[in-house]
């Protein structure tokens, strides 16, 4: 049964990544080229140039998920299927991890690419630390869409779009004057600090949300 039921979440889960397959290579490849042109030429760093293309990557992923899901009305199709809610938020969540990994692995191999034309030191320790925790702390942030998507539905999910890239958009901006001690109190953490507090945070923050869609869920009125 265990694995019947682990076979069906990944069925779920593959459904997703294979709508979007076409739309998903073309964005992961030319925002990977971009973002590693800017960290070797502009020098912006490795954390903010990972979280830009990890976001970049796995919204997109979510939102047009969640789109042509709503277009489709196949939501009520797939809840018509013998898979539980369990089963298909599960599903959801790991085709949003899969997305996540995808982008770092392009990430890092565009960076390690222009890392060998234009040589210099980097601690790869601990820009793999910032690569993981940006990696779950996107993973948490799109899990959390879904959650607004399967409890307010898509209407309301477009508000957190807008609102998340205005967010960027200005934050970004004044980030730096607001706290310009800011890289080094980041350079001042450890690896493995961060490494743990990523890791702990996110497995606290993706099963509540996993319990709060899966509860959603059951609510929600297909009909």
């Amino acid at each position: 049964m265990c694995k019947i039921a682990l076979t069906l979440v990944w069925q779920l889960a593959w459904k997703d990544l294979y709508l979007q397959k076409k739309k998903l290579l073309w964005l992961m490849v030319t925002a990977g080229l971009i973002i590693s042109i800017l960290v070797s030429v502009n020098n912006i760093g490795f954390l903010p140039a990972i979280l830009i293309f990890v976001f970049i990557g796995t919204y997109s992923f979510t939102i047009q998920t969640c789109f042509y899901e709503d277009k489709n009305n196949s939501l009520s199709f797939v809840r018509a299927l013998p898979v539980s809610t369990v089963q298909i938020v599960a599903g959801r969540f790991l085709a949003l991890a899969v997305v996540t990994v995808g982008a770092l692995l392009i990430g890092c191999l565009a960076l390690l690419a222009f890392q060998l034309i234009n040589p210099s030191s980097l601690n790869w320790f601990r820009m793999g630390a910032y690569g993981v925790f940006a990696g779950l702390a996107n993973l948490s942030f799109n899990c959390l869409v879904v959650f607004i998507y399967y409890r307010w539905g898509y209407t309301r999910m477009q508000y957190v779009y807008a609102v998340t890239f205005m967010t960027l958009f200005f934050g970004g901006m004044t980030v730096g004057t607001l706290l310009p001690g800011l890289p080094e109190v980041i350079a001042g953490i450890s690896p493995l600090q961060i490494l743990a507090s990523a890791v702990i945070a996110a497995i606290a923050v993706l099963f509540f949300l996993w319990n709060a869609s899966v509860k959603a869920l059951n609510k929600l009125d297909l009909t």
